[in-house]
């Protein structure tokens, strides 16, 4: 072992000094060996976080643990004393941990969009009743169009758009889109969310659609940076209507 380190150009390690920190290692609380117990199907891996699939805490552990081996074999040929190495190892797994954790579970919040500037590529008036877009920022969840009065509605157009400003940039990771209850919901079937320029998630399926009043979550396939959402249909002929919105952000390092 020892001519083997010294190839790797790493001297003064004997084979004693070797095998004691490779104990201190192997002893490390939370990395012994049942970490790497194999799984079957009938013994799925439990992801310690939401955030977290089995496949990246396996990558993190390997990770985690190479920092450890070379922390130990740097240090210093005088430290003797085993319970100071030992308290050392475990400050710097501990302080591993807490970084990655930091990292890899982003904390989502719920942007406030309350009244804040809106606009949409036309408004419907019915019956006395103006349809406006700040309606879909009002805070008002009824998705009932004609007795709630607090959806947003365009005329028949071609690609009709609904627009927020948001306060400051934000890293958006969802959005969610109220739809109309009382008729018609099926017309939101298509619907595309943008954050600024790009694209998030897919459009809203004709399944999601079909769901009276239901809320169509759009998930970003990765943060996107931007200050204003966009909602549109991209045909001819076609009608938004939205009774609410909601948009979900990531600390902005994300999108970094």
């Amino acid at each position: 072992m020892a001519s083997i380190m010294a190839s790797i150009g790493i001297p003064g390690h004997n084979e004693t000094r070797l095998s004691r920190r490779h104990k201190y290692i192997r002893d490390i609380r939370g990395f012994s060996s049942t970490h790497w117990k194999h799984h079957t199907p009938a013994d799925p891996v439990e992801p310690t976080t939401p955030c977290q699939p089995p496949r990246e805490r396996m990558f993190r552990l390997f990770l985690l643990t190479l920092a450890l081996c070379h922390a130990v074999f740097a240090f210093p040929q005088e430290a003797n004393n085993e319970d100071e190495l030992s308290r050392d190892i475990e400050l710097l797994k501990r302080a591993l941990e807490r970084k990655y954790l930091d990292q890899a579970a982003p904390a989502v919040t719920l942007v406030d969009i309350v009244n804040l500037q809106t606009e949409q590529s036309s408004t419907l008036v019915f019956n006395d009743v103006t349809y406006g877009s700040g309606n879909a920022v009002d805070k008002n969840f009824n998705s009932d169009l004609i007795q709630g009065r607090s959806c947003a509605h365009t005329a028949p157009q071609n690609n009709p758009w609904w627009r927020v400003y948001l306060r400051e940039p934000h890293c958006i990771v969802q959005v969610g889109i109220v739809n109309r209850g009382d008729g018609d919901y099926d017309r939101l079937a298509g619907a595309v969310v943008r954050v600024g320029g790009p694209a998030c998630g897919s459009p809203v399926t004709a399944q999601s659609a079909n769901i009276p009043g239901g809320m169509n979550l759009v998930i970003c396939d990765k943060p996107i940076a931007g200050d204003q959402i966009v909602i549109h249909i991209p045909r001819d002929g076609a009608i938004l209507q939205i009774c609410e919105v909601q948009v979900w952000a990531v600390p902005m390092k994300f999108c970094m």
